[in-house]
């Protein structure tokens, strides 16, 4: 008997491999040697691949660090504007108020008065508040009062004048005023300002021995002087 062994001669079937293509950022240079490794990203990251070897250079950008530079930057501009703005002298009290003729402008305007009397003395004036705004400008006006005669002499009345003007001029806003004890006589305080635009504030008070002596005011009116005229106004019910 004669074996003979029989091989299978037919052709295996013959399955492609499918091998994943690596991206760009999965390439490394020790374990992939056909890949290409030589190609530029986009310029916004700034990552170079170049001859086999991974240079990374991005850029590490913070949105939050760009905006809070962008706000000191303008707290910045902002305070030196303020420091380049011209300051106002506290008020100086003159002897006789010139009368000036009234010539009002648009251009100026006297947008909120605050008016505030501190007398502890005075049940009338000085009763209980539950307001907090009432309560903390007590508190602002003897703030740094250390005895009583330190308080006694801001015992009085504070005015707040918020006005504005719509072009650069050179100005002066002054407080006139009649007081209890002296009749019609006026008296008047003044602050001058150069080159002034915008919003302002002028305050002025009537405290100490002036309060004492002389008496509440009783009537007043402010008003805004330029080249001796007067441009804008605003006045108490009793000024006549």
């Amino acid at each position: 008997m004669i074996a003979v062994r029989m091989g299978n001669k037919r052709k295996w079937l013959a399955i492609m491999r499918i091998e994943p293509k690596p991206m760009g950022w999965q390439f490394d240079s020790a374990m992939i040697t056909d890949g290409d490794h030589s190609f530029e990203v986009n310029s916004e990251s700034n990552v170079s691949w170049k001859l086999g070897a991974i240079v990374d250079t991005v850029k590490r950008r913070s949105l939050p660090s760009v905006q809070i530079m962008k706000s000191l930057s303008l707290a910045l501009a902002t305070l030196a504007l303020a420091a380049a703005s011209p300051a106002a002298e506290p008020p100086r009290l003159i002897e006789k108020a010139k009368v000036y003729p009234l010539a009002i402008d648009d251009a100026f305007e006297f947008r909120k008065t605050k008016s505030f009397i501190y007398d502890p003395r005075d049940p009338q004036v000085h009763r209980p508040a539950y307001s907090e705004m009432i309560n903390f400008e007590r508190q602002r006006i003897v703030f740094g009062a250390v005895n009583q005669v330190d308080r006694r002499e801001r015992y009085g009345q504070y005015w707040d004048f918020f006005w504005r003007t719509k072009r650069p001029a050179d100005v002066i806003v002054r407080f006139e005023y009649r007081q209890q004890n002296l009749g019609s006589y006026v008296q008047a305080q003044e602050v001058e300002y150069k080159g002034i635009k915008g919003s302002q504030k002028s305050s002025f008070k009537i405290v100490g021995d002036d309060y004492e002596q002389d008496g509440r005011v009783v009537a007043w009116r402010a008003i805004i002087i330029e080249n001796g005229k007067i441009v804008g106004l605003n006045q108490s019910f009793l000024w006549n």
